[in-house]
């Protein structure tokens, strides 16, 4: 290498890139209302555990029911505040939002959420009533997660991350667009966490 007679410059272009969309505080007057009700939606409706979504959750027992639910109604109204600034930074603009479904996974020590997206809606997200110290949240690459570049080694830099973490907040809200990968590794401390997560849909002609 050293022998050749480079004169050439170069760029890199960086385009469509993959974004996520971080407040704080969000509603923190809510939290114990919020939290007071998960628990006797937990309880009325049930959760389920599975092999892929090791958490106690209701996304298959009241996803469809919770928004209009005191005061995840009120949530909901925060929800969208964000989700249409976050549309309006990107250049979306005048986009009537509907909040598809709304669920909240309940987790402790050992859970995880196995790597996922979210088919069939446009921005999803998650907003945390509780969340201990050191719980993560993780976005991976997809072309990576699909085989398609090299694997990550030490030398990597923000041009070939293969994933990136957040630590979960209370009064953390997220949002994403929807086939963004992501998901929990294991819950390596003790402490109950407590998730609302909710797919949204844009343009459509809905009543919320």
């Amino acid at each position: 290498m050293d022998s050749l007679k480079v004169k050439s410059s170069y760029h890199i272009d960086k385009w469509f890139p993959d974004t996520i969309y971080v407040t704080k505080d969000v509603c923190n007057y809510l939290l114990p209302s919020l939290e007071k009700s998960a628990k006797k939606i937990a309880e009325e409706k049930g959760t389920i555990k599975s092999p892929s979504l090791w958490v106690n959750s209701t996304h298959r027992t009241a996803s469809f029911e919770i928004k209009k639910i005191h005061p995840f109604d009120i949530l909901t109204d925060y929800i969208k505040y964000h989700a249409t600034n976050y549309l309006n930074e990107l250049g979306y603009f005048n986009k009537k939002l509907h909040i598809i479904n709304m669920w909240f996974n309940i987790s402790d020590e050992g859970d995880f959420n196995f790597p996922h997206s979210h088919p069939g809606s446009f921005i999803s997200g998650v907003f945390y009533i509780k969340a201990p110290k050191n719980t993560l949240i993780q976005f991976y690459d997809t072309n990576r997660m699909i085989g398609n570049i090299l694997p990550a080694d030490d030398s990597n830099n923000y041009l070939s991350y293969d994933l990136v973490r957040y630590e979960c907040e209370t009064g953390m809200l997220m949002l994403w667009f929807s086939n963004f990968v992501h998901g929990n590794p294991r819950q390596c401390v003790e402490g109950e966490k407590i998730a609302v997560s909710f797919n949204i849909d844009v343009g459509k002609n809905y009543d919320d």
